[in-house]
């Protein structure tokens, strides 16, 4: 799929031939539509499938797997860490379900609110966690739909603004208070950065056609940020924290330039907290 799409391009006069930005922004979008879109779908059904496990871990009526649920809520945890980006800005009513936001009064689901009665000491009673597994699946298996409807717009200027806002985020994920029960804050930090990663590259040829030292500095950023995580099993095993956080800064507002070289509009319509 992505090596006939790239061909596609080629012959278009799309990839790599034109360093003009009005031929790259037509480029951008189409590779936001098709290889973004899809990549996120590979998250949605991975979310879905690790929250319909956490669900069927914790029934109402008989025994429940408490370690299964939290084995399972940790992948989700971790798939939706890869695909938030695209995630906030295709289905941002389900996004408000899964992730749950703490600091949103009325939020009652989602991971960050499941996660203190399913890892907190005491865990919390069998309806709870029933109630919340289910919530949580209900909510996640309509997530691959949302994510592969094309009537859902997925628009260049405000993915790039979504993930310039995502990468500060990250840099404060490694004090723990991320995921304060669970203590998955490094590895979602991890992850989050990897989807980024995993959501620059199909662009990075085409940034690179337009402004060759904008894509080589994220590039760098990117690498030395994940090189930073890359072999520690914990927040306290990072290096130089405060240069992690400079460099998540630095990349956050690289990000944001982007959209401007590719002739686009950086747009923040998400909330990335």
């Amino acid at each position: 799929m992505k090596r006939s799409l790239l061909c596609a391009l080629c012959a278009l006069g799309l990839w790599g031939c034109s360093s003009d930005p009005r031929v790259a922004k037509d480029a951008a979008n189409t590779i936001v539509a098709t290889t973004l879109r899809s990549y996120g779908v590979e998250q949605a059904d991975a979310v879905a499938l690790a929250s319909l496990e956490a669900e069927r871990a914790l029934p109402l009526i008989g025994s429940q797997d408490l370690v299964g649920a939290q084995a399972a809520w940790i992948r989700a945890r971790l798939a939706y860490d890869r695909g938030t980006a695209l995630f906030k800005l295709a289905a941002p009513e389900l996004d408000v379900l899964i992730d749950g936001e703490l600091d949103n009064p009325l939020t009652r689901t989602g991971l960050r609110i499941f996660e203190q009665p399913l890892f907190g000491l005491p865990t919390a009673d069998a309806l709870t966690l029933n109630r919340g597994g289910r919530a949580l699946s209900e909510a996640a298996v309509r997530l691959p739909v949302a994510m592969a409807d094309t009537g859902r717009t997925l628009d260049v200027g405000a993915l790039f603004g979504a993930m310039s806002g995502l990468v500060v985020v990250m840099g404060t994920k490694l004090d723990g208070s991320d995921s304060p029960f669970a203590h998955q804050s490094l590895l979602s930090a991890r992850m989050g950065l990897g989807g980024i990663f995993a959501m620059y590259q199909p662009l990075s040829k085409l940034i690179h056609s337009v402004d060759a030292a904008l894509d080589d500095q994220i590039q760098a950023l990117l690498s030395g940020l994940l090189g930073q995580l890359d072999g520690v099993t914990n927040t306290d095993q990072v290096r130089d924290k405060a240069l992690f956080l400079r460099r998540s800064a630095e990349l956050s507002q690289v990000l944001l330039q982007v959209a401007p070289a590719l002739g686009l509009t950086v747009t923040a319509v998400v909330d990335v907290t």
